[in-house]
């Protein structure tokens, strides 16, 4: 039986280590684009390539929410949606 998750984007805040980076290695198997948000650009960019499937790291800060909005507009500006 299929998940349905099979190409959808997901994003896992703080899935650079432990168990967020558990959960973008399983989304990613079950066919997800996975995209890990985070602060630290270099383990992000790390664990992004250790999961393959087109992975990618986005870097915010979830607690500043200027950095959420212009990660949102980022990923909608790459998607085509206004």
């Amino acid at each position: 039986m299929g998940t349905g998750i099979s190409g959808q984007s997901v994003l896992i805040l703080g899935g650079s280590s432990g168990i967020g980076l558990a959960c973008a290695r399983r989304f990613a198997a079950a066919g997800a684009r996975v995209r890990i948000v985070g602060r630290d650009p270099d383990r992000g960019s790390k664990a992004a390539a250790s999961i393959g499937h087109d992975a990618v790291f986005l870097r915010a800060d979830c607690a500043e929410p200027a950095d959420v909005e212009r990660m949102v507009q980022r990923q909608r500006a790459q998607r085509g949606i206004s």
